[in-house]
């Protein structure tokens, strides 16, 4: 016969082994994090003036679409709008649409934004509503910003916006502030 202690023994291991019949990963640091991150606005988003463009190829085909973007003026709001929900996907780790939005703007054209190295573009719709992924090509306009993130916070800076300009480079242009 089996001793008291033996016996207590023994169901102390069955329950420790029922309790954890299941075993699951804990949830990756960054998932945890990204809970509780606030977004910061450093440096707020302004207005921006867009110049009209016609970006259709000269040998365009008549049936394709015509891309000419007439001048477009983004309250403040817009823009900081963009941002935001630009940023809410950094935070919680998405991209959309076939170019993966937000993306890294290298900035090859020089534009002269007034923010550090690690910039972002998202398109920024005239109609105001948020860019929620699918084609861009009737969005010539992107909001760049600045994004950087610790445990506890991510901060955004505006830095401006920019137009996708004609053919044949396709460079972006500087809109007005």
């Amino acid at each position: 016969m089996h001793s008291f202690k033996t016996l207590a023994s023994l169901f102390l291991l069955a329950s420790i082994s029922v309790s954890n019949a299941y075993p699951t990963d804990a949830a990756p640091e960054s998932s945890i994090v990204e809970r509780g991150l606030t977004i910061a606005v450093g440096t707020d988003a302004k207005s921006a003036s867009c110049p009209y463009t016609n970006n259709n190829l000269p040998d365009a085909n008549p049936q394709l679409p015509a891309r000419i973007y007439a001048a477009h003026d983004y309250t403040q709001n817009q823009v900081k709008k963009a941002m935001l929900s630009a940023a809410q996907l950094q935070v919680d780790d998405k991209q959309i649409g076939a170019q993966g939005y937000p993306h890294a703007f290298g900035n090859g054209e020089k534009l002269p934004f007034p923010c550090g190295s690690k910039r972002f573009e998202f398109p920024i719709q005239p109609d105001n509503d948020i860019y929620s992924g699918g084609a861009v090509t009737d969005l010539p306009d992107r909001v760049v910003y600045e994004y950087s993130a610790d445990k506890t916070t991510a901060k955004i800076n505006f830095c401006g916006v920019m137009r996708h300009g004609p053919p044949p480079a396709n460079d972006f242009l500087l809109c007005k502030s």
